[in-house]
């Protein structure tokens, strides 16, 4: 994703899950007075990022993290930092038992906060040292934070409840049993979803076990579910106790 967006976005993203406010994959400079020769300009590059990413929970491996540092040993960059990114809620204690401040660990929180902050720059109340997102920028960015979502790598789930605006979802429900809304929508990982309706929110929130992207209605489908209320109020919803 970094590689799709500008130098100083990605550079903002990186001090984030880095916490270095300083920052800086490239310096350009302009008329470098040097021994005999400036140069009209110069691009400098002395940082090296790598990266280790689980996409599992507890699935770090000390040995494994100790051979990246290994190899970083042999770069020359003047900055050194092995990020791994993991959707664990803490610190694993595999990074905690190495002691090596090139290490850094980030989840996918931060990241997608990181990401959510940048999407709220506009030309207008930006600083002038910001960077603030083309149209394309922002679409990719926002599709990067979405597939996050979609693939729960994001902690807290179990404390979160998506409440819905519900004018016609909530009669839809008591009617089918089903919460419908646009295909591909992109919701937080979350344990429950609540209905809102009538400027109050409904008393029985339920807990979500299963959902679909896209469900292509037929009307032997249809039929179905209406005439099997038990089936599908076990498979999608269940009270929240």
């Amino acid at each position: 994703m970094l590689e799709h967006v500008n130098s100083r976005l990605a550079e903002d993203i990186l001090e984030a899950l880095t916490d270095e406010s300083d920052l800086s994959l490239a310096t350009f400079d302009n008329q470098v007075t040097g021994v005999d020769s400036v140069p009209d300009a110069t691009i400098r590059a002395s940082t090296a990022l790598w990266f280790e990413t689980k996409t599992n929970r507890d699935a770090v491996r000390r040995d494994q993290l100790e051979n990246h540092l290994q190899a970083l040993d042999q770069d020359p960059s003047d900055l050194q930092r092995l990020i791994v990114l993991t959707p664990d809620e803490r610190v694993p204690d595999e990074i905690r038992a190495i002691d090596d401040e090139r290490i850094v660990w980030a989840n996918f929180d931060t990241l997608v906060g990181s990401v959510e902050s940048l999407l709220k720059r506009d030309v207008g109340s930006a600083e002038a040292s910001m960077s603030v997102p083309t149209e394309r920028e922002a679409f990719l960015l926002r599709e990067f934070v979405r597939f996050i979502y979609d693939e729960s790598l994001v902690s807290g789930k179990e404390d979160r409840v998506l409440v819905v605006a519900a004018r016609k979802a909530w009669p839809e429900y008591h009617k089918y049993g089903l919460y419908f809304c646009q295909p591909n929508r992109s919701f937080k990982p979350v344990s429950h979803l609540a209905f809102y309706k009538d400027a109050r929110s409904r008393p029985r929130s339920r807990r979500s076990l299963a959902r679909s992207r896209v469900f292509h209605w037929t009307r032997r489908r249809f039929v179905g579910i209406r005439s099997c209320p038990s089936i599908r109020r076990k498979s999608f919803w269940k009270p929240w106790n």
